[in-house]
């Protein structure tokens, strides 16, 4: 038996130009309980072609879908759906397999607005919102309760709709397979990008030095070690807490190339740095931090100028964590061309 619903968001999609179709799919099993087989599938309408001064893209707008079906083995998903309303086996399930991948979606794609599902409430309306559907065979399609529902209310209401980009597809598609995805960099900057939808700048500039602190770390290390063989025991010294993290973004200068040092504004990302370590260690320690605990630079702003230089050195930040993932994603290419897949060979 199938079954498939939509995550009740809908997202803007942009890839390259040259881009055949901007739709995705991605396949993995839910292996715990009883073995099922999931298909994650990205839905577009509306492709347009754009530019944006010397660059052209494509856009697209649409949800995504997921059909689970089972191994035709009892119980199957056939119970859960046959039972009387409220179904909260059913519901449950549905939780489950949607949140493993929005956790994929939002962490990876950096999709701040897309949050998991309530496991709190499995009501019939709960069906209708995802939209969900039963099938016999995977071709003919009934509605498991009414799908007249408005979809309108489950929009964000903010003035830009959620952004995926088709690149992060292959890094989402790789997590839904792992049972347990690792998730701690990414997870810091969607959060900022949350908090900065939000005005709340203070968590926005913590979590964005956070993310960017522990991928730079993880760069340091892997680079140090297949490139110099340096021990763990040494690597551990050398990039001790003693060593300032001023001190760890300049070393990028001896490892990342030229054209890569050029994306990103490193001055930009120092001074975020400085206002992470004013949040940090300048606050009165006689009562709790707020929101409206910021830099005084940016306290003598009004908005929108605040609200603009904060996001324009944030975004200098999240342009580095994405050289830095590059990177890392280059030593370890499987295909002979990255350095560890070299180093390899030597040994």
């Amino acid at each position: 038996m199938f079954i498939r619903f939509r995550i009740p968001q809908l997202i803007r999609v942009i890839g390259q130009s040259d881009e055949t179709s901007l739709e995705r799919e991605a396949t993995f099993n839910r292996t715990h309980g009883a073995k099922l087989n999931c298909r994650l599938l990205l839905q577009i309408d509306r492709v347009q072609s754009k530019e944006d001064g010397d660059r052209s893209y494509k856009s697209g707008e649409g949800f995504i879908q997921i059909t689970i079906s089972d191994d035709g083995n009892e119980p199957g998903l056939e119970p859960l759906v046959q039972k009387t309303p409220p179904r909260r086996e059913l519901g449950e399930l549905l939780v489950e397999i949607g949140n493993r991948c929005i956790q994929a979606l939002r962490n990876i794609g950096w999709i701040s607005q897309l949050h998991e599902l309530s496991p709190a409430r499995y009501e019939e309306l709960t069906f209708r919102r995802l939209q969900l559907q039963s099938s016999t065979d995977g071709s003919n399609w009934e509605n498991v309760a009414d799908p007249n529902e408005s979809m309108t209310e489950l929009i964000a209401e903010f003035s830009e709709l959620p952004l995926l980009q088709v690149d992060d597809w292959p890094r989402i598609a790789d997590a839904l397979k792992e049972t347990n995805p690792y998730y701690l960099p990414d997870q810091f900057m969607v959060n900022a990008k949350e908090h900065l939808l939000h005005r709340n700048y203070r968590l926005a500039i913590l979590e964005t030095v956070i993310g960017l602190e522990v991928q730079l770390a993880e760069v340091l290390d892997e680079h140090l070690f297949f490139q110099t063989f340096m021990p763990k025991k040494e690597r551990a010294d050398f990039l001790s807490p003693e060593l300032p993290l001023r001190q760890r973004l300049r070393l990028l200068f001896l490892i990342l190339r030229d054209d890569d040092l050029k994306r990103f504004d490193m001055d930009k990302v120092i001074k975020v740095v400085e206002w992470r370590n004013g949040l940090v260690h300048g606050r009165k320690r006689r009562r709790s931090p707020t929101r409206a605990d910021l830099p005084e630079e940016l306290k003598e702003l009004k908005e929108p100028d605040r609200e603009k230089k904060v996001r324009e050195h944030l975004w200098e930040l999240e342009t580095l964590f994405g050289v830095l993932l590059r990177h890392e994603l280059d030593l370890g290419s499987a295909d002979g061309s990255g350095i560890i897949a070299k180093k390899i060979k030597e040994l």
